[in-house]
């Protein structure tokens, strides 16, 4: 069975991810409010966490990072580290089926912990 998780996913090719870093910046100052309404509105039970899934090019992975460690620094953890999946393991570049086999092979890029 799968974890019963929430995840608030964004994507962007944009280079650079100014809008996507503004919405993760936005979502960590105000992560309390937002939490509440989505299991108000959307009635999600408490018990099923909520987290960010990033999916963005290779070549962004050491930006979001970067920036999601710096504003860490700056606000406290109230966010969830994101998820990140690199659009390039996404269907159809590498996954021809859909059960998306070799997730766990994210590139080093990516620290252990937003896998």
């Amino acid at each position: 069975m799968r974890s019963r998780t929430v995840f608030l996913c964004e994507i962007t090719f944009a280079k650079p991810p100014t809008g996507l870093l503004k919405r993760l910046s936005g979502w960590h100052e105000n992560w309390d409010g937002l939490l509440h309404a989505l299991r108000r509105d959307c009635t999600i039970p408490d018990s099923f966490p909520v987290r960010p899934w990033i999916f963005v090019p290779e070549a962004l992975v050491g930006t979001i990072v970067d920036s999601f460690e710096k504003t860490e620094l700056l606000y406290g953890t109230a966010i969830p580290a994101p998820k990140i999946t690199t659009l390039e393991m996404t269907s159809p570049w590498l996954y021809p089926s859909w059960n998306r086999v070799g997730e766990a092979a994210k590139p080093s890029s990516i620290p252990e912990y937003m896998r």
